[in-house]
Formats: structure tokens, sequence, C-alpha cells
């Protein structure tokens, strides 16, 4: 019950508060796509940085849900092609779902480990529907300037005077 309002304790009317932090929601949160009122039904924090915790859970959670969602699109897009049994398309959409794969992992929704069981199982569908490997885009590399001693300038020789 630390830092959380208990409105048993003060006599308080539920449905009143529970308006109230839907309204707080609505307030705070509507700013974000996807985030409007997923905290409804919780109690309200009374500690300034728990009611921080609350908004920032709630647009992580906005944030990995479009990224799971994508993901999932995009796999299935890949499984449809494969059913379907076109090599051209098979291709684009194995790059799309593994580009998504790799997103996905970067951000840790997935751990690197699914992400990698994940390009190999489509990897092996595609071939086993007779397309062609798709080869994961090279990094480029980036070329080093080479490290040499800088060499201080000449100071001009003093003319002598006679």
């Amino acid at each position: 019950m630390d830092g959380w309002m208990d409105v048993r304790l003060f006599g308080l009317d539920s449905d009143i508060y529970y308006t109230s932090f839907a309204y707080f929601c609505q307030y705070t949160l509507s700013l974000y796509k996807g985030v409007g009122n997923l905290y409804s039904n919780l109690a309200m924090p009374i500690i300034k940085s728990a009611k921080k915790r609350v908004k920032v859970a709630a647009k992580a959670r906005a944030r990995n849900s479009r990224t799971k969602r994508s993901l999932r699109e995009a796999v299935k897009a890949f499984n449809q092609a494969v059913a379907a049994g076109k090599p051209a398309e098979i291709a684009k959409t194995q790059a799309e779902a593994i580009s998504a794969i790799d997103t996905a992992a970067k951000k840790a929704i997935i751990h690197k480990n699914k992400a990698a069981r994940q390009k190999a199982a489509l990897s092996a569908k595609a071939k086993a529907a007779g397309a062609k490997p798709v080869k994961a885009a090279a990094k480029k590399a980036i070329a080093k300037k080479p490290v040499g001693r800088k060499t201080a300038p000449k100071k001009p020789v003093a003319k002598k005077t006679k």
C-alpha cells in the first residue's frame, strides 16, 4: 500500500475516485496514440514519481504493442506468400519479416535468441518453398583515418642583422 491510495481508508465513494482517475488518464495520456484509458481500473498513486511511472509505463506499453503488432503482421504476410507460392513475393516479404524481427530484438521486445530462431525458421520455409535465399544487408564499414604522428609546422628562421 506504499504510495497507493486506498479509497476505503478515507471513506470515499469508489465510483467518484475512479471517475476522477479516468479523467486524469484522459487528460495526461491522451497525447499518446493508443494509450488513452489503459489504467482506468487501477488505484491512482499518490507519490509524484509513481504517477510518472504510470504514464511512462503506459507509453512504453503502447510503443511495444505497436512493434509486436508490426512483427506479427510481417510474419503473417510471409506465411501467406509462402502459401501462394510466388518466389518474388516470398523473397520480398521474407526481407520485411526479418527486418521486423531485428527491430523487435533491437528494442528488447523479443530476445535475440528468439529472433535468431524465428529468422532461421523463415529461411527454412522460404527454401522449402523454392525461393532464393535473402542475404542480410551487410553493414557498411566505416573507413578509418590512418593514425600517424602530427608534425609541428616549422617556425620561420630569423634573419641575421649586420
